[in-house]
């Protein structure tokens, strides 16, 4: 028997998805917001940002029963990912328990070193493994956030609608940046908002300080753009089809709103070149290069990854060619010189891994830590950061919580990864080689930047990740599945026989 509309268990169930469909709408205003105030790396965005996260999921948990069962139900699809998150929060909070300064001498050398040493910590406070506890708290609540926003995008962008929807809104606030990044490198002060003076007006950084956390932006903008713009070529009948076929839909492609998809990589392309960041660049290339080879292998009829990778390609190109290689190769020919300030401090971060290897030195507490155990003369110039967050992440939180932070990433990266192998409907074979070249990029860039430091980018590293898995989970009928990410039939890639080719789904 149907319910009537006063039923209250009808009223209850509208409320609920009400309620489910404004935590999506606050998820795409997160989404939109974080890189706007100098991507988030100040104290007041982040802890904005965490509360909105944090709050604004919370808030839909607590009025939505549907948004609660589809959480659970991501939680136990990944029931490994999810306790090794759960341990790595723990673990941070562990580094500020007060153990005394036996347990932490032994446990972890390196800042018992420095608590003996009387530089940093205030007299009489209780030892712990984090030499500035409030440091590694302010650490601690934005990991939280990251896996907050992880499941949050996991529970709710369920159908290919809210694939769609999300990845056109994070294509579009990189094409902002870039578009605001052109627009201040033309017009100079007179267009910037809060940008603090850094490079001076001859480099394109968008909202972002750094160039280089720009183009870690950017890149990650980019990819999944380019993954939208695969899915467009699959889904046309120029790949594979006879000649008049091809002439006829690529005329269609340039004349229709392909073209806008197309003119939108091209001006985020050129902002990446204008900031003139050599890590986003590489790592760029290097991530589109290994997607495209593994989906010629794995896609073999059309080979369509090859072909977004020679679009790619060429727009990147025709983004030097009209700015001009002089400045970009002048870029590239300091490496040499840059790299040995770089290189002294890799060198004195490992010493202080060293020092305490196993738990580190607490989350946050890098840029005190290092003072201890710098040898690098870089002219009075304080370190912040090592320049690559892997080494980081083992002086800050040891070869423990290194492992227990890296693990999920890469357990979950697997599950996308899978799912780009054994996916063919078009829309989700493209977001998922957006979300492989966006997160492979990410992670390559951070071997010579920090951009897991600033808060947007490994927001958004976060949310292309969930973004890639719930992709690879999507059915035919493009509701998200709990289970493992898995076959899901694309008739028109097989023909009109379901029994045909099963583990091309």
């Amino acid at each position: 028997m149907s319910r009537g509309r006063d039923d209250p268990l009808s009223r209850g169930d509208a409320r609920g998805k009400l309620a489910e469909r404004l935590s999506f709408l606050m998820l795409l205003v997160v989404v939109v917001w974080m890189p706007l105030p100098l991507g988030s790396n100040r104290p007041w965005a982040w802890s904005l940002l965490e509360v909105a996260v944090v709050g604004g999921f919370g808030l839909a948990l607590l009025m939505s029963s549907a948004c609660r069962d589809a959480t659970v139900q991501a939680v136990r699809s990944l029931r490994g990912a999810s306790v090794l998150f759960a341990a790595w929060l723990a673990f941070g909070l562990f580094q500020t328990l007060p153990l005394g300064d036996a347990l932490v001498a032994y446990l972890a050398p390196g800042p018992a070193a420095i608590y003996r040493s009387g530089g940093i910590l205030t007299a009489g406070r209780p030892a712990a493994v984090a030499v500035d506890t409030g440091l590694a708290v302010d650490e601690w609540l934005k990991h939280l956030a990251w896996v907050v926003l992880f499941f949050w995008v996991l529970a709710l962008v369920c159908s290919r609608r809210r694939l769609r929807v999300l990845s056109l809104v994070l294509v579009g606030t990189g094409l902002f940046e870039a578009a605001y990044g052109l627009a201040v490198w033309l017009g100079g002060d007179s267009l910037g908002l809060w940008r603090p003076e850094w490079y001076g007006h001859h480099v394109v950084t968008g909202t972002f300080v750094n160039r280089n956390h720009f183009a870690a932006h950017i890149v990650m903008t980019f990819s999944v753009g380019l993954g939208l713009l695969l899915a467009e070529l699959l889904r046309s009948r120029w790949i594979g089809a006879g000649y008049r076929q091809r002439v006829r839909d690529l005329a269609a492609f340039l004349l229709g709103p392909r073209l806008l998809a197309l003119s939108g990589l091209a001006i985020m392309a050129l902002a990446l070149v204008l900031s003139t960041s050599r890590g986003g660049m590489l790592a760029l290339l290097g991530a589109l290069a290994l997607v495209s080879g593994l989906g010629a292998v794995w896609h073999r009829r059309g080979h369509a990854e090859r072909r977004a990778f020679g679009v790619a390609m060429a727009v990147i190109l025709a983004a030097v060619l009209w700015t001009g290689p002089a400045t970009l190769l002048a870029r590239f020919d300091s490496i040499g010189s840059e790299s040995e300030g770089r290189i002294d401090v890799w060198r004195d971060t490992g010493a202080l891994i060293s020092s305490s290897p196993w738990f580190g030195v607490g989350g946050g507490n890098y840029r005190w830590s290092i003072t201890a155990f710098r040898t690098a003369d870089l002219g009075g110039t304080w370190i912040n950061h090592a320049h690559n967050d892997y080494l980081e992440l083992l002086a800050e939180y040891g070869a423990v919580g290194g492992l227990l932070a890296g693990l999920p990433v890469l357990m979950v990266l697997g599950g996308v990864l899978l799912g780009f192998r054994r996916r063919r409907d078009p829309l989700v074979r493209g977001l998922l080689f957006g979300a492989l070249t966006a997160c492979l990029a990410f992670l390559l860039h951070a071997f010579v930047d920090f951009n897991f430091r600033i808060p947007a980018n490994a927001g958004y590293f976060f949310v292309i990740l969930a973004m890639g898995l719930a992709a690879a989970r999507v059915d035919a009928a493009g509701v998200g599945s709990a289970m493992e990410p898995g076959p899901s039939r694309d008739a028109a890639s097989r023909g009109s026989n379901p029994q045909k080719a099963p583990r091309n789904r």
